[in-house]
């Protein structure tokens, strides 16, 4: 398979499931206060912006085809490592909640990509720490799953 065969096959992916989310987004509940923009502004806004982006990839890819090189499977076991944490972050995530979790699968997803700057490793984690606790406990007050939350009925 080429390159720009497998861009288009990630393209036409993404827009499947961008396009599933915003279907799934219209769903929600309408926002408490009429002023408010909702729980579904974000998703909307995330879906439609991954359509867009992933539009964008085809067509770049399209023009791109006849030029392709085939593709070459480098770092696959880097690679392999990289999903093996996020299938581990997604699982840990109702039990450790997302801070806790998040603490640990940065660092982890970074070394098994090949990262070895501890400086960059803590800066960037207590980075996304910080600023996502800043944006979504703070300013959008949305709760990120809590420590033992699926021990919870």
């Amino acid at each position: 398979m080429k390159m720009a065969a497998g861009r288009i096959l990630l393209g036409v992916v993404l827009a499947v499931w961008a396009v599933v989310f915003f279907i799934l987004a219209l769903y929600f509940d309408e926002p408490l206060n009429a002023f408010d923009s909702g729980p579904d502004s974000f998703p909307l806004l995330i879906s439609g912006s991954l359509f867009i982006t992933s539009l964008v990839l085809i067509v770049q890819e399209l023009r791109a085809l006849p030029k392709s090189a085939p593709i070459k499977a480098n770092r696959f076991r880097q690679n392999l490592g990289s999903a093996a944490v996020i299938i581990a972050y997604a699982l840990a995530m109702p039990y450790a909640g997302y801070y806790l979790d998040t603490l640990f699968f940065i660092p982890a997803l970074l070394l098994s990509s090949g990262e070895r700057r501890w400086k960059w490793i803590t800066a960037l984690t207590a980075f996304l720490l910080v600023f996502n606790y800043l944006a979504f406990d703070r300013l959008l007050g949305v709760s990120l799953p809590r420590l033992g939350a699926a021990f919870i009925k």
